[in-house]
């Protein structure tokens, strides 16, 4: 398999955040070498292409955050439709007028493996 590395100047970084509405309190380091498995304790990998395709945004809240870091998961590995399953759960949750929770979530929906992707399933 082929690996391939993406190297941002501090410039390119500062404007993907800009153009992605990027909180500028999480701090950004960029990877270099290494690769996702090798990500830094505390930190969640971002790959930038997958911004790239047009009409799509994810919604990076605190809960969403939660989610991911919960589950060791970084943004690469889990699949589409368990983005969306956080992004249902939340959005419903504050439509009736809840705070969204870990503890809430759980209670709902398991991680699941789907091939090499991970995926957000009902209890």
């Amino acid at each position: 398999m082929l690996v391939q590395f993406l190297k941002l100047t501090i410039s390119e970084i500062d404007k993907f955040r800009l153009d992605h509405s990027i909180d500028p309190s999480f701090e950004t380091v960029v990877l270099g070498e290494r690769t996702a498995n090798q990500c830094l304790e505390g930190f969640l990998v971002f790959y930038t292409r997958i911004l790239d395709q047009p009409n799509l945004r994810y919604s990076f809240t605190n809960f969403f955050l939660e989610v991911l870091k919960y589950y060791h998961l970084s943004l690469g590995q889990l699949a589409n439709v368990g983005f969306a399953c956080i992004m249902h759960f939340e959005i419903l949750c504050c439509a009736l007028s809840h705070e969204p929770s870990l503890v809430l979530f759980r209670r709902f929906f398991r991680l699941a493996r789907n091939g090499d992707w991970y995926t957000i399933e009902k209890t």
